[in-house]
């Protein structure tokens, strides 16, 4: 599933369900689960699970793999063609809970339109998306990741905004005021670290990072990317 909300709600179950009878129905004997929970089918390098898949299926060599629909195996045409293909030369056929695929003509070709909608779905989706956040940029909201130093929020009426991340906005304000007397940037570094400034993820910032937020607009109020315009 590609999001938190399916993850808390009742699709992998349903899923796994339908899976397991489709299963039962092909006298097959169940296996292995994978379930990448809350990440996108678009590209398979982002899905931990799914690799997982992939190296169970090169060491144990099972007869088939099963998914509850195309779109949850892949979004991306290329990626669905090439990994079916691994599986097939690997004597593994890829089976549908919910869909006619198999590995006669029939079945090769209802996986090549399946997989090419699902491309062209996620496609439509995504720039829907794109319009959404232009439309959103344009009204003066935040729709990207908040720089160091803010966190994204939301307003009252439940729009895209920053607000002040207190730990970490102190010590960015000191890294601009340093800049602003024209202190190098090593020592501006030192101080930062020195108060204990890090990255969401916890780790040290490092002089590439600290060379992208002293020239990040965003801290003077300026929206700077592909979606507002340049």
């Amino acid at each position: 599933v590609s999001s938190d909300d399916q993850v808390q709600g009742t699709s992998l179950d349903t899923q796994l369900r339908e899976c397991r009878a489709a299963i039962t129905r092909a006298e097959l004997v169940p296996g292995e689960v994978f379930a990448d929970e809350g990440e996108s089918a678009k590209s398979i390098e982002n899905r931990p699970a799914f690799l997982r898949l992939l190296d169970h299926v090169k060491a144990e060599r099972p007869p088939a793999v099963m998914v509850h629909k195309i779109d949850r195996f892949a979004r991306n045409n290329l990626e669905a063609q090439i990994v079916r293909s691994k599986l097939f030369k690997l004597g593994c056929s890829l089976l549908s809970a919910t869909e006619p695929i198999s590995d006669d003509p029939s079945g090769k070709f209802m996986f090549d339109v399946l997989s090419a909608v699902a491309e062209y779905d996620n496609r439509v989706r995504a720039e829907r998306c794109r319009r959404g956040m232009v439309s959103q940029v344009e009204q003066g909201w935040w729709v990207h990741v908040a720089p160091l130093g803010y966190i994204n929020a939301r307003t009252a009426q439940n729009k895209p905004t920053l607000a002040v991340d207190e730990d970490r906005a102190p010590i960015i304000a000191e890294a601009f005021s340093m800049a602003a007397k024209g202190i190098p940037q090593v020592e501006i570094l030192q101080m930062a670290t020195a108060r204990g400034l890090t990255t969401r993820s916890g780790k040290r910032v490092t002089p590439q990072p600290m060379s992208r937020i002293l020239a990040n607009p965003a801290y003077a109020g300026f929206i700077h990317g592909t979606l507002a315009g340049g």
